[in-house]
């Protein structure tokens, strides 16, 4: 299992993992409800839309997926990554779903259609941001405007999403793998 998050109203608990699925469990009772397929590898990340309805999955078959929760169907998959993508995360505003990948790119996915508050497409991509090695994990700012992207070189970029960049965190000696705005 690479991953698991919560719904925000707690009803229930999605997974992903090595074997290509999607799962969701009713965290009271552990009761599966249902499985989701639509990855050819493994499942590195998800996040949950601020929602609920929707969940973003980075997958190592370089594509990003997007289901929906109450049909537990795939809605949109994703391409323009050339390796495996280890994160992708919904910013805090629900329009957009930002993808990192070991090619070294921050891809940035919008879509002008909400349903109800929902992302429902078609999607776009923006142009890419790279960085000098492997991006592990995308903490998005609570202003959906600034990243901070921890990196296989061991810097932590904070950057705009327009690519300008704001930091760069040094200190580490080994790879970073993890950051989260407070």
């Amino acid at each position: 299992v690479w991953g698991a998050e919560f719904t925000p109203d707690g009803k229930h608990l999605v997974s992903s993992s090595s074997d290509a699925t999607l799962r969701v469990w009713n965290p009271h009772t552990a009761k599966l409800l249902g499985e989701l397929r639509g990855h050819t590898g493994y499942i590195y990340g998800l996040d949950i839309h601020p929602g609920g309805r929707f969940v973003a999955t980075a997958g190592g078959d370089r594509t990003v997926g997007v289901w929906d929760l109450q049909t537990r169907k795939r809605t949109a998959t994703l391409r323009g990554h050339d390796r495996h993508i280890w994160a992708a995360q919904f910013t805090p505003d629900g329009r957009s779903i930002l993808s990192a990948s070991a090619d070294g790119t921050l891809r940035r996915w919008t879509t002008a259609r909400l349903a109800d508050g929902h992302p429902v497409g078609p999607w776009a991509s923006h142009a890419p941001v790279r960085a000098p090695s492997r991006i592990h994990w995308i903490g998005v700012h609570p202003d959906s405007q600034r990243v901070g992207l921890p990196c296989a070189d061991g810097v932590i970029r904070i950057l705009r999403l327009d690519g300008r960049p704001e930091l760069r965190l040094r200190g580490h000696t080994a790879e970073a793998n993890h950051v989260r705005f407070s």
